[in-house]
């Protein structure tokens, strides 16, 4: 396909020169409108070289061509562009460059240009005010989008249903579902984006707010504003609150009413069974979404879901399958999934198939971290303590801390492998890494060195004060019992 090359108007040259930047006007706005934003700045450029004065129309055309592109550092320039030339920048100038910043998520820029365009004395209306809104909600600044709107409010702008989903948006991302349900109740006629906000805010809050995302649910299917984001928000809720079968009964609803399930849909449906460890009906819904959606559509979300089920339910081997099932479907697989895999055989004691895992996320070019490590020497256990030291170093090798876990895994091995000294050298190592043991309590250390005929006094003198510690230390987990 051939691009519009961008031309001087036919016989500009010999128009009077505000006819000639008509022509150039009406060029560029042509160009706005099949979004060839380079032609814009290109048409813009000529008609600078063409000795030719542009005036404010011709920059809010190229800025609103910009911000349909999604061009924010192009409209910003022009904005500063038409300030260096004296012109006088208008509220559609602001409104364009306020426009594209926010579908370019800087929401600072934006509510400096909204201060610049105040203090200019121009009469900003709502459309500027929810642009900067809108800028603030993709980035959950809530408070920011809140503040915003009680000041539309107090210049007497009529806020509209826009201007309040942008703040229930906004309070979503936040996981402010409670000031979100504030907001939803202050709207005379919700639209579906304020129903599909609201749900996905408590999709992701931490309280059990599954019976108030039905009720939210059923009042949008009773208005007829429910789509298929409207239930995978529900599902999703339901699935947090761990209430499986309410979820695949939605998942259920979706396909009578029609409404087109997605893979979003699905994988929704896939996590509740995973939270509540179903993870026959996990695999059940992999299969139905491979069926009815095509096995191009199945991304990493659904398998990690289903795998992680099995895991929770200690059905490594079925794991294991799911990933032979990702990889045949060519699905790129992540350091998530492996662990969860590895983790699967860790509580299995399959330490065989962790290490070979491990080994795979390697040849894969996926980063291991210290979770799949730390699964990967729970499955070795003490049966295994070497493995488990090799693992312990590789990690070192690997320019991974090792945290507290790492170590009581390693420690535990050793102990249990009748390996004290190695255990203690253990201890050691972890005050030389900034770890502060605390007694907690003296009998456990005893429980450790009976046996060995280790003095419990010497250990003491050592600095090795118990198999519990608290390291002082950033990054780890406080008071995790070496176990």
């Amino acid at each position: 396909m051939m691009t519009w090359k961008p031309r001087t108007p036919p016989c500009a040259s010999e128009l009077p020169a505000s006819d000639s930047v008509i022509a150039f006007n009406k060029a560029i706005t042509a160009c706005k409108k099949q979004h060839l934003w380079q032609d814009c700045l290109a048409l813009l450029k000529e008609l600078h070289l063409s000795f030719l004065e542009a005036t404010v129309v011709s920059y809010n055309a190229s800025m609103s061509c910009c911000e349909k592109a999604k061009q924010w550092p192009s409209a910003l320039g022009l904005l500063r562009e038409v300030e260096m030339l004296m012109l006088q920048a208008d509220l559609i100038s602001y409104s364009a460059a306020i426009s594209a910043l926010e579908k370019g998520s800087q929401w600072e820029g934006s509510l400096q240009l909204l201060r610049e365009a105040e203090a200019r004395q121009l009469q900003t209306d709502l459309i500027i005010y929810n642009a900067a809104m809108s800028a603030c909600e993709k980035a959950a600044e809530w408070e920011v989008a809140l503040l915003l709107l009680e000041t539309a409010e107090q210049r007497q702008l009529q806020t509209d249903v826009i201007s309040h989903n942008a703040a229930i948006s906004a309070c979503e991302k936040a996981g402010e579902w409670r000031i979100a349900l504030h907001l939803f109740s202050l709207l005379p006629k919700p639209s579906v984006i304020s129903y599909n906000a609201l749900l996905s805010a408590t999709a992701t809050a931490t309280q059990t707010t599954w019976c108030l995302a039905l009720a939210l649910l059923n009042e949008a299917v009773q208005q007829r504003l429910a789509d298929v984001i409207t239930f995978n928000a529900a599902i999703s809720a339901c699935g947090r609150s761990e209430r499986w079968e309410e979820a695949l009964e939605l998942l259920r609803e979706t396909h009578r009413l029609r409404l087109g399930r997605n893979v979003i849909t699905f994988s929704a449906a896939v996590t509740a069974c995973e939270k509540s460890q179903r993870w026959q009906s996990g695999l059940l819904l992999l299969a139905d979404a491979s069926a009815q959606l095509g096995h191009a559509q199945i991304d990493l979300v659904i398998y990690n879901a289903a795998i992680s089920a099995c895991e929770k339910a200690g059905e490594w081997q079925q794991a294991i399958q799911v990933l032979a099932k990702l990889h045949q479907e060519q699905v790129q697989s992540s350091t998530v999934t492996y662990g969860a895999l590895i983790s699967s055989c860790g509580t299995a004691s399959e330490w065989s198939w962790a290490l070979k895992l491990l080994e795979e996320m390697d040849a894969q070019c996926l980063k291991a971290d210290v979770v799949t490590h730390n699964a990967a020497m729970s499955a070795c256990g003490f049966a295994h303590w070497m493995k488990v030291l090799w693992l312990l170093e590789d990690l070192m090798l690997r320019q991974v801390p090792a945290t507290i876990i790492s170590y009581s895994t390693a420690i535990t091995a050793c102990e249990q492998a009748k390996e004290a000294q190695r255990a203690l050298n253990l201890l050691e190592r972890l005050k030389i890494q900034s770890y502060q043991p605390t007694l907690i309590p003296g009998e456990e250390l005893g429980m450790f060195t009976r046996g060995f005929g280790c003095n419990l006094k010497d250990h003491k003198r050592k600095g090795v004060t118990s198999r519990w510690f608290v390291p002082n230390h950033q990054g780890v987990n406080r008071g995790v019992p070496v176990v």
